[in-house]
């Protein structure tokens, strides 16, 4: 989760003239295609509000034309170092999705074995002893071409 430090929520009723400075204390954090901002509120019965503002990746493109609205030339700024230093990091996150795709093709394996009758289970103990080991041999060579590249 992160701070923001340049956030600030107002409060202001429908008829009031004026928007009331409530806090500067906004979290921003994401989880699953979303970005979420979080503050709290001083409530009128004394106690505190959580509020939680959820936004979903269909308006990413909003925020970002949004951003380069209020300030263009620091919104490229950052958005093309931000992007520079995603795109140095994507071999990493391809590898991660190869190995996860990976390793759903071992617990399936191992679950078709484990739900096969007993006695009758030989093709399917096969099939998940041969996946484990392509397996581990792909996720091996990854590795090691990993290594390769990262001493060059």
């Amino acid at each position: 989760m992160s701070k923001l430090t340049a956030a600030e929520v107002c409060r202001s009723g429908r008829t009031a003239r004026t928007w009331n400075h409530e806090t500067h204390k906004v979290e921003l954090d994401t989880e699953k295609e979303e970005l979420r901002l979080k503050f709290s509120l001083s409530s009128k019965g004394g106690g505190i509000t959580d509020v939680k503002v959820t936004i979903g990746a269909d308006d990413f493109s909003t925020l970002v034309t949004a951003m380069a609205s209020a300030a263009r030339s620091r919104a490229l700024e950052v958005m093309a170092a931000i992007l520079a230093s995603e795109l140095a990091k994507q071999s990493e996150f391809d590898t991660e999705i190869v190995q996860n795709a990976r390793q759903s093709v071992v617990e399936a394996a191992e679950q078709a074995f484990r739900e096969a009758p007993a006695g009758r289970d030989h093709a399917e103990r096969l099939t998940r002893d041969v996946v484990q080991q392509l397996v581990e041999q792909l996720n091996e060579k990854d590795s090691s071409e990993s290594a390769e590249n990262s001493a060059a």
